[in-house]
């Protein structure tokens, strides 16, 4: 297991509520319906399976080892090589981009709040990661890209 230089779990701040009630909704609506038996045991595996996916793509996962920057939802987890990484540095997170992996203006943003991110670019591509701690998160991106150049 390689080092971890730099670890952070960001939540959108109604991620349980929305879980709670999107799994509500599929547990709730077969009882008001006359469904056959096999219908509501579907909708109750849909519940289950749905409430899952939208609970995962609300809490992104950063994390930066001696060769590698992981960030995005546990169940799609981009990683790029620090090889061919390059920090651009702090990003304003505009109201238009959104909440979550969203393109907006040339660059795609991974963030579960709004306010700053720090820059990266691969592969020509500008990827905009949200973080709390910014400054911890780019030292620790900026040491480890060092470590690799030498």
């Amino acid at each position: 297991m390689e080092q971890v230089l730099f670890e952070e779990e960001q939540e959108f701040f109604l991620r349980g509520v929305l879980a709670f009630f999107s799994g509500a909704a599929f547990f709730v609506i077969p009882l008001f319906t006359t469904m056959p038996l096999y219908l509501i045991l579907l909708m109750f595996v849909l519940g289950i399976g749905m409430t899952y996916l939208m609970a995962s793509f609300m809490r992104m996962h950063t994390q930066v080892t001696a060769s590698e920057l992981r960030f995005g939802p546990q169940i799609w987890t981009k990683r790029f090589p620090l090889t061919a990484t390059e920090v651009i540095g702090p990003a304003d997170i505009p109201l238009a981009a959104g909440i979550g992996i969203h393109g907006y203006r040339g660059k795609v943003y991974f963030n579960m709040r709004l306010g700053k991110g720090l820059a990266v670019r691969h592969n020509n591509r500008i990827y905009v990661i949200g973080s709390q701690r910014i400054p911890e998160f780019q030292m620790a991106l900026d040491s480890a890209l060092r470590e690799v150049k030498r």
